[in-house]
């Protein structure tokens, strides 16, 4: 039989592990504890860095939509035809090969500057001034005609 002071000396060596063991997970927590506060710091910084991309582009895409319209409207007035009759400007369906949009447009830009405004013949007004010198003619033939007897 093991005697009193043998048991002391287990019992010691057994809060003796208990305790390194409880040390020893107390830390493993802790590290895991650690890890999970920089790994949410780490996404917090992602969402942060994702939002701030996605206003950027909003942005972008805001400015490329009013852009692609106002040169619909300097088409337009080139083409001297109300901007209803072309229809809505092409959307993203329009751009081909993955190109960037502002790219795009600067070419839209290039071709603009170089096309020259579209002089519409306005047919009546010409018919008209014809008519108007014809009858002009014929008053005056008249008028000479009558002034002459």
């Amino acid at each position: 039989m093991t005697g009193y002071a043998d048991l002391i000396a287990r019992l010691a060596t057994v809060t003796d592990s208990y305790a390194a063991d409880r040390a020893g997970i107390n830390a493993w927590y802790e590290q895991q504890c650690a890890a999970a506060y920089e790994s949410l710091a780490q996404a917090d910084a992602q969402l942060a860095a994702a939002g701030a991309a996605l206003a950027t582009a909003r942005g972008a895409v805001e400015f490329t939509d009013a852009e692609a319209v106002r040169l619909w409207g300097l088409l337009a007035a080139r083409m001297k035809v109300p901007v209803p009759a072309l229809g809505v400007p092409p959307g993203e369906d329009a751009a081909t090969d993955g190109e960037h949009p502002a790219r795009l447009l600067e070419q839209v830009r290039e071709l603009l500057d170089e096309a020259r405004p579209v002089t519409v013949r306005r047919p009546v007004r010409r018919v008209l001034l014809i008519l108007l010198v014809l009858a002009l003619l014929a008053g005056v033939a008249t008028a000479g005609i009558l002034l002459g007897h």
